[in-house]
């Protein structure tokens, strides 16, 4: 009667998978409407002015792209934008290319300032705007796991910064972090790509 468990477990985890990979599409499907017919549809102004701050720094303006996605880990702003900017810049996939390693670098800054300084960092840096945000999230993550942080990436409900400060505070490992944020901000940055080409 051992194994019972063991393959009730196998079962879990796979229907959990194929949750994941079904909210994965419904949510590329609303960020495609969403960005059609909502705000990203309505500036590009706004993409064209962060597009030329980005070449103003001429030959360091891939750095310049890449820190302004750590940026974004700390100061809220819309980082769709900068991400199609960042494709406007550099083509399709260069900026894909930018776009996500500036994303990693800071979720795994913020995840890790968080883990080392605690949540009083976290509610002092965000004006305790976080607060509650985090322990839902917590709470969340402790029923359901790695394959939570996962969904929440995949599809983006919760904000990019409250995963990563949340993660940080949670028991998650550094493994898990980084490669359920490393495949979860795809389809995303992927879908800004499109945008770029589509709309520039």
């Amino acid at each position: 009667m051992r194994p019972a468990p063991a393959m009730m477990s196998l079962a879990a985890r796979r229907t959990a998978v194929r949750g994941a990979i079904g909210a994965a599409i419904i949510g590329l499907l609303v960020g495609t409407w969403y960005a059609w017919s909502g705000p990203i549809a309505d500036t590009t102004d706004s993409v064209r002015e962060l597009a030329a701050w980005i070449r103003s720094w001429g030959m360091s303006a891939v750095l310049a792209a890449i820190s302004l996605m750590v940026a974004h880990s700390f100061v809220p702003f819309p980082a769709e934008l900068a991400a199609i900017a960042n494709c406007v810049v550099f083509g399709p996939y260069t900026g894909f290319a930018v776009t996500w390693v500036g994303a990693m670098l800071g979720a795994c800054i913020a995840f890790g300032l968080a883990r080392r300084l605690g949540r009083p960092f976290v509610l002092s840096l965000s004006r305790g705007r976080y607060g509650g945000r985090i322990d839902r999230f917590d709470r969340w993550m402790e029923r359901r796991g790695s394959l939570a942080l996962l969904l929440c990436r995949l599809v983006p409900l919760i904000s990019f910064n409250v995963i990563n400060f949340g993660a940080g505070l949670s028991a998650v490992s550094w493994w898990t972090f980084i490669w359920t944020t490393g495949v979860g901000i795809v389809p995303v940055t992927a879908l800004m790509m499109v945008l770029a080409e589509q709309l520039f």
